[in-house]
């Protein structure tokens, strides 16, 4: 089984992403990292990363955290690549108008009700997990997914 520093490495390659290019992307989004810190993530320099950071890696490279980290045999993978594609697609709209951002939200809503969908997805439910202490800002909602 590979390890997190080999997963990251082919998934920068696979997805054609230099790290400073991460880096970037991931500071955009109220994520700030640095394009040394991604390389020593890749070259397992650093080992251990936040969750947060997981997180914004993986949905930056579209793949979920459970591959990244290496677990291959993740029970909820499918609803996470879900979470993962929806994740990036949100990132995607980073710096957008909001006449963009606006017909955007206006697909999402019609596909929505294409698929029979709520109109807005509902929160999930807490399972007796505490509230995080601090919520994420608007660019980190965006760029990790509705959660």
């Amino acid at each position: 089984m590979a390890n997190f520093a080999e997963r990251l490495d082919l998934a920068l390659t696979k997805r054609g992403f230099t790290g400073a290019q991460v880096a970037s992307t991931l500071t955009e989004a109220g994520i700030p990292i640095t394009r040394a810190y991604v390389s020593q993530l890749r070259t397992g320099k650093q080992t251990n990363p936040t969750l947060q950071v997981l997180r914004a890696l993986a949905s930056c490279l579209q793949v979920s955290v459970g591959w990244l980290v290496g677990d291959d045999g993740l029970e909820s993978g499918a609803v996470e690549d879900l979470q993962v594609r929806a994740a990036t697609l949100g990132l995607s709209a980073s710096g957008l108008s909001e006449a963009s951002l606006s017909v955007l939200r206006g697909v999402v809503d019609l596909a929505r009700r294409a698929e029979g969908l709520p109109d807005e997805p509902g929160p999930e439910p807490a399972d007796g997990i505490p509230e995080a202490a601090a919520p994420l800002s608007g660019p980190q909602r965006r760029a990790l997914g509705r959660r």
